[in-house]
């Protein structure tokens, strides 16, 4: 972990800690990654400030188990874990991230983004969705970052469907690329579609997506409303799908739903099309509210 998630991860600890309560957090939950700086352990306890790895001693004795202790248990975890979970979730810990946690994010981020640019440089008129998915699953794997899922990749007529399965498609015009990534147990995405044509159709959806881009900085600010921008976004929304989605585990504003007034430090990811009947320029673009302009991470 680096040096700046430290210093978070002490700050976040304390958080909890203030709580008056001692938390598990087992391995199937993405936050374990988080917290935890041995990943033999089977969960994590936080008490009174600590971090104390759980486990069986046969592995390190450094270890401890969790017999007489008193905690709950952090969502999500495996049905035959034995505990009472939380009454409380990440929305009251991580309700906004913390500087060196977005800090990190662009970090990984422009990362990931030059690992697909170096991919997608080697390219050849052969290569085909599932090859390209494969492509960039390695050589993220290689930079030891883990998905959620395979990277989607679609070309052409199949970036119009809404979660496309990468299949023996050769590339002609437009593709679609998006990667969810778990690093350090914080959520960094990266989703964009790339132009193989000069064509003035695909152009004219490019700069589209530049304008909404605008338009989502300038917009999701404190004191503005979720209507206002569902208002200024809605031609850009894929009817069958949401406005915003959550980056886990921060907090994040459901458009459409209930109006609600934007806070510096509020997360959405904006999942926006511009659409055409012979294909979708795509692109999701996950940002944090600031008092005049947002931060895209």
């Amino acid at each position: 972990m680096t040096e700046q998630l430290m210093a978070a991860r002490a700050i976040r600890v304390r958080q909890i800690s203030s709580r008056g309560r001692n938390v598990v957090i087992f391995r199937e939950n993405p936050l374990f990654e988080y917290f935890s700086s041995d990943a033999r352990a089977d969960s994590v306890l936080l008490e009174n400030g600590k971090v104390l790895l759980l486990g069986p001693r046969e592995v390190d004795p450094g270890f401890i188990n969790s017999e007489n202790k008193d905690y709950c248990i952090f969502r999500p975890f495996f049905d035959f874990r034995e505990g009472k979970s939380c009454s409380f979730g990440p929305d009251e810990w991580f309700g906004f991230p913390l500087t060196e946690e977005y800090r990190f994010i662009i970090e990984q981020r422009e990362n990931i983004s030059k690992e697909i640019a170096s991919v997608v440089s080697e390219m050849t008129v052969d290569d085909t969705e599932m090859g390209l998915s494969k492509s960039l699953k390695t050589r993220l794997c290689m930079q030891g970052l883990s998905h959620y899922y395979d990277p989607v990749v679609a070309f052409d007529q199949n970036t119009k469907n809404v979660w496309n399965r990468p299949g023996s498609n050769t590339l002609k015009k437009i593709m679609y690329i998006e990667v969810a990534c778990k690093s350090e147990g914080l959520t960094v995405l990266f989703s964009n579609s790339f132009l193989a044509t000069n064509e003035e159709e695909y152009i004219n959806k490019y700069k589209e997506s530049i304008e909404a881009q605008e338009i989502v900085k300038k917009k999701f600010i404190e004191g503005n409303t979720t209507f206002q921008i569902s208002s200024d976004l809605e031609r850009y929304r894929n009817e069958n799908l949401s406005l915003t989605t959550p980056l886990y585990p921060f907090n994040y504003h459901a458009i459409p739903g209930t109006n609600e007034t934007i806070k510096t430090g509020d997360i959405a990811v904006f999942d926006l099309w511009f659409k055409s009947p012979d294909f979708s320029f795509r692109r999701k673009i996950a940002v944090m509210a600031g008092s005049y302009r947002a931060t895209i991470l």
